[in-house]
């Protein structure tokens, strides 16, 4: 019995596209666990709902970050891209539209992060302890009883040059006082003390 050229073709590309589909299934809980652990090591646990290799980069979908010690901070990064290098480590992070709520009060909050911070929250260590992170279009907002902020269209970029941002627009509330401000930044250099 003899098998067409096409027919031979055919279960060829149903055997590679299998397993192209059982290495992309593997890819999320790999992911998810090296997430977990690294996250551990600063302190944290992160949820990540969705993961899609790319060319040498992950996109984690709907990704959720709790600090231990700290009530009042929720973060929700609904799309976060990995780009990794040839060893396929990862090189920088580019989070869009993120989301960070603050509530209570503000003193409380700088405690529990400055508990957080002392408790062990380390990065990473050697010649690559820095990862490039970028993070656009990302919202803050703050509430405690009936003082407000607000901060839209930050845009965060953190590097071995230290911390930079702009934002588009801010509200603060304090009471019956309001202030409105329309494009800002700020720039924090690691080294300084």
């Amino acid at each position: 019995m003899s098998v067409s050229r096409s027919a031979r073709w055919g279960a060829g590309l149903v055997l590679l596209g299998s397993i192209a589909a059982g290495a992309g299934l593997g890819v999320g809980p790999l992911v998810r666990s090296r997430v977990a652990r690294e996250a551990a090591k600063r302190a944290c646990s992160v949820a990540v709902g969705g993961v899609r290799p790319g060319w040498f980069s992950l996109v984690l979908t709907d990704v959720r970050v709790e600090l231990q010690g700290v009530d009042g901070i929720d973060v929700v990064l609904p799309r976060a891209t990995v780009e990794l290098s040839y060893l396929l480590r990862p090189k920088e992070v580019l989070i869009e539209d993120g989301r960070v709520t603050l509530k209570g009060d503000l003193e409380v909050l700088k405690t529990q992060l400055q508990a957080w911070r002392a408790a062990g929250a380390k990065g990473g260590t050697g010649e690559h302890n820095v990862l490039s992170v970028h993070a656009t279009r990302t919202s803050v907002q703050w509430d405690e009883a009936q003082n407000h902020a607000t901060l839209h269209g930050l845009d965060l970029t953190r590097d071995e040059g230290g911390l930079k941002s702009l934002f588009e627009k801010a509200e603060v509330r304090l009471g019956a006082l309001t202030v409105d401000l329309v494009q800002g930044g700020a720039d924090f250099d690691p080294m300084a003390t």
